[in-house]
């Protein structure tokens, strides 16, 4: 699959676009901004750097990178310390990630991103309250397992 790239120039609006985004996620151009909707749980993830008045935005990293980008040191220290980088970390200064479970809007006039978290979450089940906390955890076991096998079998 082509990875995604989207490039918006300051003031102007999108420039250009190619490949598609990872399905679930949901992009909204409203002349002035743009809107990017990624679920939880996703799994692909979108990385973005802004240089001299552009805005890049891409599911490859390796589009975003160039030789003259220093390491970060805190995505390195999250990538040893959790085995992976934790959003908005990445290895590279001056390259960031969107975190799935939020919803983007950035403002084509000076780049400026504002979130909020899209995940919705329910109120517990009356019979969830009935339960002793070592019966919750075994419960919740069971379901991590499950989803987990799920996800292993894809």
């Amino acid at each position: 699959m082509l990875p995604f790239l989207l490039t918006i120039q300051k003031g102007s609006g999108i420039q250009s676009q190619t490949g598609n985004v990872a399905p679930g996620i949901l992009l909204a151009n409203s002349g002035e901004a743009i809107s990017i909707d990624i679920p939880f749980p996703c799994q692909d993830f979108l990385f973005y750097r802004v240089d001299c008045g552009t805005f890049t935005l891409s599911s490859d990293l390796r589009l975003l990178y160039d030789p003259s980008r220093e390491l970060d040191n805190r995505g390195v220290f999250s990538l040893l310390q959790y085995g992976a980088c934790v959003p908005p970390l990445t290895l590279f200064k001056g390259i960031s990630a969107l975190a799935a479970g939020y919803r983007y809007s950035i403002r084509f006039s000076d780049f400026n991103i504002s979130s909020s978290c899209s995940v919705q979450w329910s109120e517990p089940a009356a019979a969830d309250s009935k339960l002793n906390a070592e019966e919750q955890v075994r419960t919740l076991s069971e379901a991590i397992r499950q989803r987990l096998a799920e996800i292993c079998a894809d």
